[in-house]
């Protein structure tokens, strides 16, 4: 008896998906496999690394008895190439499991897709997927197991800072500290156990166990933007200013003196006096108004307000805090107190570090 169509069609999907779901196990393996932090090395391992390093230096064979601070130098040598190498393959190794794990998940998806397409069950369909989701999930848990951060060069920095502290402390080519051979085999021991999985996790444990976070962000941002900024090069250009831009807070009392204060004898007053060096290019004394480059400044304040509600909103509280005074009586003095300065509008955005 023939098979029906739609039995073909359904083996052949199921094969389809189970072929595609084989190559995508077989590219992730050699990601699955955790990169490994180095051993203590050997006796042996540790007089082939200095027999190598004595032929390099001097061109001819190390033979008979070697010292303290031969094994311990050629020892840490061999320690600091094993745990290099750990890590170099620590940062390979993250680089391939998160590109295998996207590549098996789409595979997942597609896989399931190409058996809706041939009709195959609801059930074979379903256990196709949960197939590719438990290999998501396991590289997931070889990387929570293997790695300690998100960015292995930081744990190696650690690691290495220790094991440079180490150095410093139990110099290999002390030869008072490696007085013989057993000896420098067990500072050797003490240096490859920086660079294990146990020392790892206590370092970046430590590291946590301190860090402190801190506030570095100690600059005041500014309202203004950077288009800005150039229309306020050209008010203070118009003005007589400094090439150098002023406080927002002297940009915001100028903008306000501009959109009337100076009608108000004693605003104008406190104004020209916190502005005497321009005095002269704020109030013409003699016609009683705004000089010429006042009334252009005044205009491109007013297109900086345009677009930047913060600044707009600076003057109505200067507005607010400055309330327009009775005039002031003939001869009497004027009133050069301070201009009354609402809470600041500066913004301060924080930048969290760890320390």
């Amino acid at each position: 008896m023939q098979p029906s169509k739609r039995r073909v069609a359904a083996r052949r999907g199921v094969q389809t998906a189970s072929s595609l779901f084989l190559v995508l196990v077989i590219t992730g393996c050699a990601s699955w496999v955790t990169p490994q932090p180095p051993q203590e090395p050997t006796p042996d391992q540790v007089r082939a690394e200095a027999a190598q390093l004595y032929a390099l230096e001097n061109g001819t064979t190390l033979t008979g008895a070697i010292d303290g601070t031969t094994v311990a130098i050629a020892g840490y040598q061999l320690v600091d190439r094993q745990c290099t190498n750990f890590f170099s393959a620590v940062s390979r190794w993250s680089n391939d499991t998160a590109f295998n794990r996207r590549e098996v998940t789409l595979g997942g998806a597609a896989a399931a897709g190409v058996l809706a397409a041939l009709r195959v069950s609801a059930q074979a369909i379903a256990l196709t997927a949960i197939g590719f989701a438990l290999t998501a999930d396991s590289m997931d848990a070889f990387q929570n197991f293997a790695l300690f951060t998100t960015n292995p060069n930081a744990v190696s920095k650690l690691v290495s800072d220790a094991m440079a502290a180490y150095r410093q402390s139990a110099p290999p080519d002390d030869a008072k500290l490696m007085a013989d051979v057993p000896t420098a085999q067990a500072y050797i021991a003490g240096y490859a156990d920086l660079c294990t999985y146990r020392k790892i996790q206590d370092f970046v444990a430590q590291a946590l166990a301190k860090a402190t976070p801190v506030d570095t962000n100690q600059a005041v941002a500014s309202i203004f933007s950077d288009s800005d900024k150039l229309l306020l090069l050209d008010i203070n250009q118009d003005l007589g200013l400094p090439a150098s831009l002023l406080t927002d807070s002297q940009y915001e009392q100028l903008f306000w003196y501009f959109k009337g204060a100076y009608l108000n004898d004693p605003n104008r007053e406190k104004v020209l006096g916190a502005f005497s060096a321009i005095s002269s290019h704020l109030w013409d004394s003699s016609k009683k108004t705004l000089p010429p480059e006042a009334q252009r400044a005044e205009q491109k304040f007013s297109a900086i307000a345009l677009t930047n509600s913060a600044f707009s909103k600076a003057k109505a509280a200067l507005e607010t805090a400055n309330p327009p005074a009775p005039p002031r009586a003939p001869g009497a003095p004027a009133a050069l107190g301070p201009i009354n300065t609402p809470p600041s509008t500066l913004r301060r955005i924080p930048n969290i570090q760890i320390r």
